[in-house]
């Protein structure tokens, strides 16, 4: 009977089994949790592992017997088992379906399996454009020749050496930690970028070194070193997939822990050279070494939720191999229990603490990818030109993100009739209806503003120009009349020319009545008169400027927001602020809303303010007026960000921008004239605005971010 009408049938009595490849390898593997055995199947063609239970063991023991009642017949005889048909077809159907049955074999069912599984040229892109690998070379022949050399950077000499070094190194960081953290990095020229790239690509590859070497030191393989492109990153690999022939864990481990290892031990090397270098790009590809590479390597390498270093090291230490997909099940089985209530049978049988730790471990992976993904999107946008940005950004959310969450509603679609009336089903209809409520119901009122207080009109003070500073007349926070002399400065340059100026004037006037008395100069006469008055109105803008340098109270009010750093003989810029003079009377409040809140927003609007101190009540009062006309430059720099302020901003060209398009709001306040304190302070505005759903607010938002990607 062939094999592809046996593997169609359900439940088949006797059926051929498929025939193994003489190649595959069996080893014994480490053992599971319990104590109980475990065996390694290895593909050597495609360098393949297979972790394979006693029971599959067995099977795989009495295959030769080439059908299914006489491997059960042998296998329920000679040992405790109790192995069934089902477990037998659930064996072949594995063999044949990753390719470890020989050639020869009747598998036309099993290669129309495969054909169907098998991903399209699309899936395919998509997938690997991401992460794809290049082998570059085979390094087995050359490890195996230079093992001897790597062994001796491990002996217990030259670890004491590394630890002298290492020591040295972190007192000469602590004794010039102030150097240290203000290391200039040059690599704006081409010398100092080439060193940078060859000390990450250094630190890289002896990172791929140190795990291929601790694999040939246990006895095993690296058929392969490459690189490989993370969201088109070349970052360098190597192949160890040998060591789950290992049975020991620490081994395994050791292996995985090398390439970290090594590169701690460069990075000890490089902060002990950043210690003895002088100042250039060899020390700052040192400082490099020692923190951003190094570091990061630990952030990437030592994740367990993505399939680096850390995963495998977490593997390892809780004997849990295939660990994602493991804890995956185990977590949508979990999920389908609470949420449903049917229960198809736990994927493992593992201890309770086990089981618990990876369900929570599944989530926490979950959650991890989803920030992962969305952030790869948002890079992918970003990255190339905006059409194709557009479409990959829209795939990447779709393949990663949305396929998975509706595979798993389609297996709870496909499971609906297991689904009955229990508690389980009430309480996940009562919380999504809860949750249905929270988005779609206008529950949000109030808007939250950044506001500034001013207790009346304000007027910042500058020097007219550049000038020093001659007399400083008032503090912070002194009360001055009218016409009042606030500042008193001088400009050596202004009274030079002043000077200059009124003793040429002087000249020509008497050179004038000079020639007035001769009727034979009338031309000389014409071209002094045309001097005098050049120099006439050449000595009256001096004099304004002059005055100009005399600044006064324009009102009765108050002078606050003096620099510190003020003093007499300073010389200070047209651009600096002196002071802040405040007209008392109305106060004047602002707030600052994004797009997203503006349309909310109506006159009159009750509205409450808040004092960022907290030391004053709130006050009431009411929208006055709304900008129709956003603008991204911020003319208030207490509510900056880079002074503490709520809106984040960016410094260009000496201008605050903020991140989002800003609406000013006015408040006036209920039936006050003025309120308490005298200085320009920040607080928070609460707008009882129109009613609004989080999903309307999603889809404003958006939206308004389509509107404004859309211009090409």
């Amino acid at each position: 009977m062939g094999s592809d009408t046996i593997l169609q049938n359900d439940q088949p009595e006797i059926f051929a089994l498929v025939p193994l490849r003489q190649d595959l390898k069996l080893v014994p593997g480490p053992p599971l949790d319990g104590g109980s055995p475990t065996w390694t199947l290895h593909d050597p063609i495609r360098n393949l592992f297979f972790r394979l239970g006693w029971r599959e063991f067995k099977m795989l023991s009495a295959w030769h017997q080439g059908q299914s009642d006489k491997v059960r017949a042998q296998v329920n005889a000679t040992t405790t088992l109790a192995i069934t048909d089902d477990d037998i077809l659930g064996l072949n159907r594995f063999l044949a379906t990753n390719l470890l049955a020989a050639p020869g074999a009747n598998l036309d069912y099993i290669r129309a399996r495969i054909k169907r599984k098998k991903p399209s040229t699309f899936a395919l892109i998509l997938q690997n454009y991401l992460f794809f690998r290049i082998p570059l070379f085979k390094p087995d022949r050359f490890l195996e020749a230079t093992l001897p050399f790597a062994r001796l950077f491990v002996t217990p000499v030259m670890l004491v050496i590394l630890a002298i070094i290492g020591v040295l190194g972190l007192l000469q960081v602590i004794r010039q930690w102030e150097t240290f953290t203000a290391t200039f990095l040059y690599f704006f020229t081409l010398k100092g970028l080439i060193l940078y790239g060859a000390a990450v690509l250094l630190s890289k590859f002896l990172h791929e070194l140190g795990h291929a070497y601790t694999s040939k030191y246990y006895g095993l393989r690296v058929p392969t070193m490459g690189v490989a492109f993370l969201i088109l990153w070349p970052v360098l690999y190597s192949d160890n997939s040998d060591a789950w022939r290992l049975k020991s864990k620490s081994a395994r481990m050791r292996i995985v822990a090398a390439g970290t290892m090594v590169e701690t031990a460069l990075a000890l090397i490089a902060t002990f050279m950043w210690g003895v270098l002088p100042d250039g790009p060899l020390r700052s590809a040192c400082f490099i070494t020692a923190t951003v590479t190094w570091v990061s390597s630990l952030l990437i390498n030592l994740s367990p939720f993505l399939r680096f270093d850390g995963y495998y090291l977490l593997s390892d230490f809780w004997e849990t191999p295939n660990l994602h997909t493991r804890s995956f099940e185990l977590g949508k089985w979990f999920l389908r229990k609470t949420l449903w209530g049917f229960d198809a049978g736990c994927p493992e049988n593992l201890p309770e603490n086990k089981k618990r730790l990876l369900i929570i471990f599944a989530y926490f992976t979950w959650l991890y990818r989803l920030i992962l993904f969305l952030g790869i999107a948002l890079l992918i946008y970003s990255f190339f030109f905006k059409v194709l940005g557009i479409i990959l950004f829209s795939l990447e959310i779709a393949w990663f993100i949305l396929l998975p969450i509706l595979r798993e509603t389609g297996v709870w679609w496909k499971q609906r009739d297991r689904i009955g009336m229990n508690r389980n089903v009430l309480v996940t209809g009562f919380i999504s209806l809860l949750l249905i409520s929270l988005i779609f119901f206008p529950f949000d009122t109030k808007i939250h503003l950044p506001a500034i207080i001013k207790p009346g009109v304000s007027v910042r003070l500058y020097p007219p120009f550049s000038a020093q500073l001659n007399k400083i007349m008032v503090e912070n926070s002194t009360r001055v009349k009218e016409g009042q002399l606030l500042f008193s400065l001088q400009a050596p340059y202004i009274e030079s020319m002043l000077e200059r100026l009124t003793i040429r004037t002087e000249m020509l006037s008497t050179q004038l009545k000079r020639f007035q008395q001769d009727s034979n100069l009338i031309e000389q006469q014409r071209i002094i008169q045309r001097k005098l008055s050049q120099s006439l109105t050449e000595l009256e803008g001096f004099r304004r400027k002059q005055e100009q340098l005399y600044i006064y109270a324009p009102a009765d009010g108050i002078i606050s927001d003096m620099s510190p750093s003020l003093s007499t003989g300073k010389w200070v810029h047209g651009s600096e602020q002196l002071g802040v003079f405040i007209h008392l009377g109305v106060p004047h409040i602002e707030g600052y809303a994004d797009e997203n809140e503006i349309d909310r927003i109506e006159i009159d609007n009750d509205a409450k303010l808040y004092y960022e101190s907290g030391d004053r009540s709130p006050v009431g009062g009411r929208v006055k007026s709304i900008d129709r006309a956003s603008s991204r430059i911020l003319e208030e720099p207490y509510l900056a960000s880079i002074y503490e302020g709520s809106l984040p901003v960016r410094v260009l060209d000496d201008k605050l921008f903020s991140e989002k398009s800003l609406y000013r709001v006015l408040i006036a306040l209920d039936g006050q004239k003025s309120i308490s304190g005298q200085q320009v302070s920040r607080g928070t505005i609460v707008i009882s605005a129109r009613r609004e759903s989080l999903a309307t607010r999603a889809v404003r938002k958006i939206i308004a971010v389509i509107i404004r990607e859309s211009s090409f």
